[in-house]
């Protein structure tokens, strides 16, 4: 009986290569992205433990000695403390809560009060909106600031801050620019506003940065951080 010769086309061939070949690459961005995840995940986790202690322990100790040394150390003997991004469950909002236990009068703020509800109702602490790419809402937080401490702060911290994940050839520009405006020109606005008002007290300026500016995650080269 005779054998029939069975051919592949050579288009069936590289078709086979082709999708192979694309498998790989997508199987080895899916193990970098798992990697990315879980070492996210593990940041997360050692954050949430740990934050809590360091804003009650180290972070005020830390402070205080940059502080001249005819200040007292404590934070209670601070007058007012200004501090943006301090929606609910970030880090914004337990800086708040820190400073409030130790006797500050808080100005904590966001672009939105409503989202700021642990800190609603908490004695000397006033909530404000503010957006730090908005120009005249800042004008409005100085002024509120102005008349609450007879024109000082004692301590400003820039905590506010946003992300945008994108692929560098697939970036939404307007996106981007809104990354910048608040997590580069909102902090230095926000340093150049409240400048008179911290230099009068002889006061502090914290700006708080991210990790990410150290290592190279996917999907993050319009970073600011």
């Amino acid at each position: 009986m005779p054998t029939r010769r069975v051919t592949r086309h050579p288009c069936a061939s590289a078709k086979c290569s082709w999708s192979i070949s694309w498998l790989e690459d997508e199987l080895h961005f899916l193990l970098i992205l798992t990697a990315w995840l879980f070492f996210k995940l593990q940041i997360y986790l050692s954050k949430k433990k740990s934050t809590r202690r360091y804003l009650q322990e180290e972070f005020p100790a830390r402070l205080s000695l940059s502080r001249r040394e005819d200040f007292l150390p404590e934070m209670a003997s601070l007058k007012s403390v200004l501090i943006t991004g301090c929606s609910d469950g970030g880090i914004g909002s337990a800086l708040a809560a820190i400073f409030h236990e130790r006797g500050c009068h808080v100005f904590a703020t966001a672009r939105d009060i409503s989202k700021m509800s642990a800190l609603a109702g908490l004695q000397n602490t006033t909530l404000l909106a503010l957006d730090v790419g908005d120009s005249e809402q800042i004008s409005t937080a100085v002024e509120a600031i102005k008349n609450a401490t007879c024109g000082t702060l004692d301590i400003l911290i820039n905590n506010a801050g946003r992300n945008h994940f994108s692929p560098v050839l697939d970036i939404d520009i307007a996106a981007a620019k809104k990354v910048y405006e608040t997590n580069l020109w909102g902090p230095l606005a926000m340093i150049q506003a409240f400048a008179p008002l911290v230099i009068k007290a002889k006061g502090t300026i914290v700006s708080i940065t991210s990790i990410s500016g150290y290592v190279n995650v996917p999907h993050m080269g319009e970073s600011v951080n």
